[in-house]
């Protein structure tokens, strides 16, 4: 059997065109196809473009929120419906109702986060 690994034209087209409109964390390939069969190789495609884009995410899942002692209430977080690509983080808004609007705005890295230092008797509101 003649092995023909063709490396025929290793033309991985170097065409590091970044395009801007597109998100930063988006990913540029070069590739190549060809078919196979229990006959052998056959030749590859010509060489072109592949890119991976990444929107930005759905809304996140509040798994379930609960008490976590008389002054800290914490939240698990579900990955969203479409995540559309790899997840960062988190961005946690808090606002209180009871004594007037106090808002916290943080970024979580994890998927549990608990809130320290609110007010028995506040209603929160956690987007």
């Amino acid at each position: 059997p003649s092995s023909s690994s063709s490396s025929s034209s290793s033309s991985s087209s170097s065409s590091s065109s970044s395009s801007s409109s597109s998100s930063s964390s988006s990913s540029q390939y070069d590739a190549r196809v060809r078919y196979v069969n229990n006959q052998g190789q056959g030749p590859w495609s010509p060489a072109f473009d592949l890119k991976t884009t990444q929107g930005a995410p759905g809304p996140p899942v509040i798994v379930y929120n609960f008490t976590y002692d008389d002054i800290s209430i914490g939240l698990f977080i579900g990955p969203p419906t479409d995540s559309n690509g790899l997840l960062d983080q988190y961005q946690v808004e808090l606002q209180g109702h009871t004594y007037g609007i106090s808002q916290m705005y943080t970024e979580v890295n994890g998927t549990e986060y608990v809130i320290g230092n609110v007010k028995p008797g506040t209603t929160y509101l956690i987007s």
